[in-house]
């Protein structure tokens, strides 16, 4: 079954996942009162986005809000007359534990998704975005049945496949950012807490 789901969504048109910086885009970053959930700075930074947000309302014990950083159009002028200044605006909430674990939830308009399969990988329904996956592991498209000893240990290359918000453009995901960021190796995450968080994502209100 994941083969299928996997399989139907490459067949999309492969857009960066990658919040890009162009001479059209105002790049914004939010450091504020570190916390679980957003501060009322950090919430309407993001609602000036004028986009649906997805946050998540869970988030493991020890992990707070690093950073958050925003993609703005200067005018409604692009070079890809199609696509127009909403293709490059979007959002990225960075996750932190002391440990020096990361994980980040994001949004952006997009033409179309994909991206490589895991080497393991499995199917997730979420209340906010429907059904979609969770893979980790090298990019190599074997897409295997994690053991429970894998579900339940911290794995490199965490990540969920992107998911649209129904009836619009906007693509949504989570992953664990691994030697970015002053990000460590993920030694805090395993599958089944990543996949807690990502069913726990509501829209900002």
């Amino acid at each position: 079954m994941i083969n299928a789901v996997f399989s139907k969504m490459r067949a999309i048109a492969v857009t960066s996942l990658v919040l890009s910086t162009s001479i059209f885009c105002v790049p914004s970053v939010v450091h504020g009162k570190p916390s679980a959930l957003l501060t009322a700075n950090q919430s309407q930074s993001l609602k000036a986005l004028g986009i649906a947000i997805a946050v998540p309302t869970y988030v493991p014990k020890g992990f707070e809000v690093s950073e958050i950083t925003t993609q703005f159009c200067r005018s409604y002028q692009s070079r890809d007359a199609k696509l127009g200044c909403k293709s490059v605006r979007g959002y990225q909430v960075l996750y932190r534990n002391l440990a020096g674990a990361c994980f980040a939830v994001y949004g952006h308009f997009t033409a179309g998704i994909g991206g490589g399969a895991g080497e393991f990988a499995f199917p997730v329904k979420t209340a906010l975005l429907g059904e979609t996956a969770i893979g980790f592991g090298k990019s190599n498209y074997d897409e295997k049945k994690p053991s429970d000893q894998q579900l339940n240990s911290p794995q490199p290359n965490l990540s969920s496949f992107p998911a649209y918000k129904p009836g619009t453009s906007i693509v949504y995901g989570m992953n664990v950012v691994e030697n970015l960021n002053d990000c460590g190796v993920n030694q805090s995450i395993t599958p089944l807490e990543f996949k807690k968080i990502l069913q726990s994502l509501e829209w900002l209100q």
